[in-house]
This record gives C-alpha cells, sequence and structure tokens, in this order.
C-alpha cells in the first residue's frame, strides 16, 4: 500500500461504519537483525486443509505463517514500524511434486509484495511517523485440496495507525493437483454473459436490493478486462464460487460478497 494510497482511502472511509480490532501479533527482533529485514522461521502454523478427514483423496497442505517485520522501531517503543508476514505451504502428502512448485511460487510471490512494502515503510517513515505502526498480514487458507483440484485463497491484511478500520484483498489459485497446471478461468466459465447474470441475481438475493452493487464493476470482473478486475473464485466439486472483497463491486460498508454457481448452470 503506498502512502497516498492510503491517505485516498483514510478520506473516503471517515464515513463509514469504525471496523477496528486488528490483532496481529508482531515477532521478536532481537535475533538476525543485522539487515532490515527479519525472518521467524519457526512460525507457528494456522488451520489448513478443509477438506475433511474423511475424503481419501484429500492432500494434506499447511499453510504456515512466515514473520517479515522491520527491524526498526517506532521511535520510543518496541514496535517495528512495519508488522508482516506471508505464508508458506507444507504439502506433506507425497506425489505432488508439481503442485508443491506452484504453492511455493505462490509463497514468493507473496513475500516479494510484503518486502516491496516494507521498504516503502522505512522510506516514508521519517517523513510521516504518526502514521506508523503500518501492519501488513499475508495470511492463507486452503480451501480445497484432493486429486482433482487444489484451490487456496491468499488474504492481505492491512492496517496503518490512524485509519478507522482495516482492509483486505484477496487473491485466488487453482491447480490441477497432479499436473501443478494453473485452472484456467476461461475453460471453466465461457458465457461470460450468462455467468454475469446468475452472479448479479445471486449477490442481489443475498442482500435483497438491486442498488447495492456496481453493476458495471460486476460485469469488468466476470470478464476479467484487465489486472484491476481479475476474477476471483474457487472451484468445488459441483460449483464455482466467485469472490468480491470490499470496495470490488460496493461501498465497503456493503461488505463481501459470494457467488455460488453450479457448473450445470454455466
Amino acid at each position: 500500500m503506498k502512502f497516498k494510497r492510503i491517505i485516498s482511502v483514510l478520506c473516503i472511509v471517515l464515513t463509514v461504519s469504525v471496523i477496528t480490532g486488528c490483532s496481529c501479533s508482531s515477532g521478536n527482533s532481537s535475533k538476525g537483525n543485522s539487515t532490515n529485514n527479519q525472518e521467524n522461521q519457526n512460525a507457528q502454523s494456522t488451520d489448513a486443509n478443509k477438506t475433511g478427514s474423511e475424503n481419501t483423496d484429500a492432500i494434506d497442505i499447511l499453510p504456515i505463517e512466515v514473520e517479515y517485520n522491520s527491524s526498526k522501531m517506532v521511535e520510543g517503543t518496541n514496535e517495528p514500524i512495519f508488522i508482516g508476514s506471508y505464508p508458506a505451504f507444507d504439502v506433506k502428502t507425497q506425489g505432488y511434486d508439481k503442485l508443491k512448485e506452484q504453492l511455493y511460487a505462490v509463497s514468493e510471490e507473496s513475500k516479494n509484495i510484503v518486502n516491496k512494502e516494507l521498504q516503502e515503510a522505512e522510506q516514508e517513515y521519517a517523513s510521516n511517523p504518526e502514521y506508523f505502526p503500518i501492519e501488513m498480514q499475508e495470511g492463507a487458507e486452503v480451501l480445497r485440496a484432493d486429486k482433482e483440484y487444489t484451490c487456496i485463497v491468499v488474504y492481505t491484511h492491512n492496517y496503518q495507525k490512524g485509519a478507522p478500520h482495516a482492509t483486505r484483498e484477496s487473491r485466488y489459485y487453482n491447480f490441477k493437483s497432479l499436473s501443478g497446471e494453473v485452472v484456467n478461468y476461461n475453460d471453466i466459465v465461457k458465457d461470460k454473459e450468462k455467468a454475469y447474470e446468475l452472479v448479479k441475481s445471486s449477490i442481489e438475493q443475498q442482500i435483497g436490493s438491486s442498488n447495492v452493487i456496481n453493476n458495471d464493476d460486476l460485469k469488468k470482473f466476470i470478464y476479467q478486462e484487465g489486472d484491476n478486475y481479475k476474477q476471483k473464485f474457487y472451484l468445488k466439486k459441483d460449483a464455482i464460487v466467485f469472490k468480491y472483497d470490499h470496495y470490488d463491486i460496493a461501498p465497503y460498508a456493503a461488505g463481501m460478497f459470494s457467488a455460488e454457481i453450479p457448473y450445470d448452470q454455466l
């Protein structure tokens, strides 16, 4: 999150319901402070595979939170000016080497995103110390992991001191488990106009209104019009689930949205 963007978001959301309570643990920075970054590889694991122990086809994947804090402290405190983390993945089930490679790449992508924000935070601290610390935790959840598909979400939790609430953004990754091949959204959703109507109807039924969501933005996501409108989705056994974060298709106060559409309706 760039500083200018943060100030803009602060101005936009002052009139929206305040959501506080972003409790994020800061890491121990007493070791490894010879560099600007600190990685704690002895991190605590998070809840992992959601596929259920009764599923004999399940792949055991454990997301692990790796701390990535600044070694610089907010003046007069023991708090790093940047408190960050990114996910790593421990694939315990044997025979999925290609999938392991893909999940390692996801972890590295997340690490690079956090590192970029850390570097920017350290540059901006001197001129705007009143807005620190900054927190940026990238966590992960396994949504599905079996012999057919592996679907995960990496969610970014952002908070800057003085902000009325934290923000959350999500990235979804879908792989063919055995080959590690990325699932092509266009192979699943061929009729974009039909998908748009189904998703729009589903969300409107959930919220009981047709005046909340921005239909133009929703259509841009369904049609994937540029990097800013890359559709977020994951695959269930019999349905595709479309996901939308705060601000994606509606004001922050409207919340996040999800629409589950059976494959046989697409």
